[in-house]
């Protein structure tokens, strides 16, 4: 779950500028198919595993996005989160034995109708 705090700029009547910051916690992490994730030694996770003890449950970052209204009931939006937290609590590379450092970064497209 994700609470993003923005402030918006607004440039004329049709773009907004978005930037601010962001608070998340984990609520699930499962996988959904299978796969050979880094620090798994056992090969690979059975479908539907729980993956929560791989991940930190609190995230914080910075967004910034940019809204057009292409009219007034129509706008369109785009969003980059850039995290800032390391979200890796157990996750470690075979080789070295190292747990490198996992952040989440995401792009958001959007489309709203106002009526």
């Amino acid at each position: 779950m994700q609470v993003p705090v923005l402030f918006n700029m607004y440039s004329g009547r049709k773009v907004v500028l978005q930037a601010g910051g962001y608070g998340a916690y984990l609520v699930k992490a499962v996988v959904n198919d299978k796969y050979n994730l880094p620090g798994n030694t056992s090969g690979f996770f059975d479908t539907n595993a729980d993956l929560e003890k791989y991940f930190k449950s609190v995230d914080a970052g910075l967004c910034v996005g940019l809204r057009f209204g292409a009219s007034d009931k129509l706008q369109f939006g785009f969003r980059y989160n850039y995290g800032l937290a390391d979200i890796n609590k157990s996750i470690t590379v075979k080789e070295t034995k190292q747990k490198p450092p996992l952040f989440n970064n995401a792009a958001q497209l959007a489309a709203s109708f106002r009526f």
